[in-house]
């Protein structure tokens, strides 16, 4: 099964992780860099304005790997969220010949954070939040409902009951 997440403790681990997964990266010139800029071997320095910005960037430049808004940077503590695809319909299993779909929990998509979706207001800024969650599993929420609503529509596009 494909890793969901990556945990890493320290910000030189992180870098060296990231050059691991990334060659290109100059990971000497980027250790003397701030905390979320990095080099490239060419010489190019990226000044990104955060954690998620930096995820972003790293996805522009070596293909879409990383799921930002589910990734979280505190102090030296890193968890990194990969893009998985999104189920386009329930799952459905084989009990002795007969059909049976499976209903899904929350607990079957642990990258989401669902104790801050649950806390979201019907403010501007938390649909948005909610709308880029739901886009990085392939899903288009209408932004004209309250966000207790577009919770509900997220869930039942993932299949949870």
């Amino acid at each position: 099964m494909k890793e969901q997440y990556k945990h890493i403790t320290g910000y030189f681990p992180f870098w060296e992780y990231m050059k691991e997964q990334h060659p290109l990266i100059d990971l000497n010139v980027t250790l003397n860099l701030p905390r979320t800029w990095f080099a490239t071997m060419d010489g190019t320095t990226y000044q990104t304005e955060g954690f998620i910005d930096l995820l972003q960037k790293l996805n522009e430049l070596y293909g879409e790997v990383y799921a930002p808004l589910l990734s979280t940077s505190m102090k030296s503590q890193f968890t990194i969220f990969f893009k998985q695809e999104a189920p386009k319909q329930p799952v459905v299993e084989s009990v002795e010949e007969s059909d049976v779909v499976v209903a899904k929990t929350r607990e079957d998509f642990p990258e989401i954070d669902w104790v801050r979706l649950d806390s979201l207001k019907s403010d501007k800024d938390d649909k948005s939040y909610l709308e880029k969650v739901a886009k990085s599993f392939g899903i288009d929420l209408k932004r004209n409902k309250g966000v207790k609503s577009m919770l509900a529509d997220f869930e039942a596009h993932l299949g949870i009951k």
